[in-house]
């Protein structure tokens, strides 16, 4: 259904990317959802590198 209301959206914005950034709401809902995976993957990221420079 996402991806149907995405074509949707670029059809009425006749292809435009910036219809996305231009907007409040969706420019809001974008950051919401970049800085919730950057959440997700932060302690992913850090266990790695924690034990990329354990010694040994």
């Amino acid at each position: 259904m996402m991806e149907e209301n995405f074509r949707r959206s670029l059809l009425l914005s006749r292809g435009e990317f910036s219809v996305f950034l231009t907007r409040p709401l969706s420019l809001g809902l974008l950051i919401a959802a970049a800085v919730l995976v950057l959440i997700v993957a932060l302690p992913s990221i850090k266990n790695k590198r924690e034990e990329a420079f354990q010694e040994e």
